[in-house]
């Protein structure tokens, strides 16, 4: 197996310290504002309201982005593309997607609407080349491991103050978007 198939080291991915592998604060920048748009036609009926790390989620689907971004491994996703099967653009934006992420939990002065508004559209667009991913890649790889659920891998704990479900907050660093 050579490096580009391996599986992505989520453990390193989940350590608060290494939560943003590759990100760099400028593209983060353009990344939002290009997305904004984007962001601004989501209602507010589509949101995904779910307890996740955003921080977290926003590494692994970078990551999983760059390394499918790989010619090799982006040949299989342009032959999904070609038979119907899969829209490349979702392999195309997801980093700027992720960068979205990033850039709205760096920046106090962006409101929390927006970004829920950003994390809805990562775990769309994570969760639709997921799917094409775990289909191309599900007799030469541990597909669970090469393309986890965000929303399993990076559930926020519960608040220890009160019971999972309560609407108080959570741990900080914690989102609930």
């Amino acid at each position: 197996m050579d490096d580009r198939s391996k599986p992505i080291a989520h453990e390193m991915l989940l350590q608060p310290s290494r939560a943003s592998p590759g990100i760099d604060a400028g593209e983060a920048r353009g990344a939002f504002e290009a997305m904004q748009p984007r962001l601004l036609a989501l209602k507010p009926a589509e949101l995904i309201k779910v307890r996740v790390d955003p921080q977290r989620a926003a590494a692994i689907a970078y990551s999983v982005a760059v390394r499918d971004r790989v010619p090799a491994r982006r040949a299989v996703f342009e032959r999904l593309s070609v038979a119907g099967l899969y829209d490349v653009d979702v392999l195309e934006t997801m980093p700027d997607v992720a960068q979205t992420v990033w850039y709205t939990r760096q920046q106090p002065q962006v409101g929390r609407v927006e970004a829920q508004r950003a994390v809805t559209r990562l775990l769309r667009t994570y969760d639709e080349h997921r799917v094409a991913g775990q289909f191309a890649f599900r007799r030469s790889e541990d597909v669970a491991v090469t393309y986890p659920s965000l929303i399993t891998a990076v559930r926020s704990a519960p608040s220890r103050r009160g019971r999972a479900g309560d609407d108080e907050p959570g741990e900080p660093g914690d989102a609930d978007v």
